[in-house]
């Protein structure tokens, strides 16, 4: 029997993770096949870039 503190972690962390990272890459496709090829690559590098940002602060305000 799966324990229910794991049984929660992978439906909500992984499912929602997973979900997640479907739209961003459903939607950043849609970008390329409209032909908007810089709205596409700032939309990555936006997203990516704000992810290890805020990563980067947690990190440096956890361990000093």
């Amino acid at each position: 029997k799966l324990d229910p503190s794991l049984k929660f972690l992978i439906l909500v962390g992984f499912c929602g993770g997973f979900s997640t990272f479907s739209t961003f890459s459903f939607e950043t496709f849609q970008l390329l096949r409209q032909g908007l090829i810089w709205v596409a690559v700032l939309n990555v590098l936006i997203s990516v870039l704000a992810c290890l940002g805020v990563l980067w602060v947690v990190f440096k305000t956890q361990n000093g």
